[in-house]
């Protein structure tokens, strides 16, 4: 399998063992309001959000904010293999670099316009994605404003455009004490996004 897709089963492969052991946190959201405040300049403008300067626990090795970043940003071009699990549904006429299931998230924290990478995931509901927990909450503030938008490549947005985020969700034991770092998303789509855009699958052995 690919190593650049890697992180992404892990991760998912942590939140179904977890989900059943600790609280989670929901919140919802507004989609008309978040669709209506973005601007291409806003987007253009909004600064990416870095994780919070601490350990990271995956499983039982604790790895530094650095090695994270290493581990679960390597960048993904036009020319790298696509894998199953990783599956895109891409029309022919639109050429796009990064892969769809792969996108940008927009948000705004504490009156400031941000961006994560966000994914989507292999779900019965189809409009399911997965995102970092820092990019959702931090210091007792929840991001407001949560859209993502499928195969943003710099600046240009994919024939998918802007979806609005209904719900997130995410651990208890983020907002106690940084720990899992990664959080659930809600689209709002019409139909089923993954069958349009393809996403990340995930198996459990």
């Amino acid at each position: 399998m690919n190593k650049k897709y890697i992180s992404y089963m892990l991760i998912i492969l942590i939140i179904v063992e977890n989900a059943f052991t600790q609280s989670i946190i929901t919140k919802t959201y507004n989609v008309d309001k978040t669709l209506a405040n973005w601007t291409r300049e806003k987007m253009l403008n909004a600064k990416t959000l870095h994780p919070p300067n601490k350990e990271f626990k995956v499983r039982n090795k604790a790895i530094n904010s650095g090695e994270k970043d290493t581990i679960s940003s390597d960048p993904v071009n036009a020319e790298s293999e696509v894998n199953a699990p990783f599956s895109v549904g891409i029309k022919s006429e639109f050429e796009v670099n990064t892969p769809l299931p792969l996108g940008k998230l927009f948000f705004t924290l504490f009156n400031e316009d941000h961006s994560c990478t966000a994914s989507i995931i292999t779900t019965d509901d189809g409009n399911a994605g997965i995102t970092a927990a820092h990019c959702l909450y931090s210091h007792g503030e929840y991001s407001n404003n949560i859209m993502f938008c499928p195969g943003y490549d710099n600046g240009t947005e994919s024939f998918l455009g802007r979806i609005a985020v209904a719900k997130t969700s995410m651990l208890d034991t983020f907002i106690n004490s940084l720990d899992e770092d990664y959080g659930g998303l809600k689209f709002d789509f019409n139909g089923s996004l993954q069958s349009t855009a393809g996403s990340f699958g995930w198996c459990i052995n």
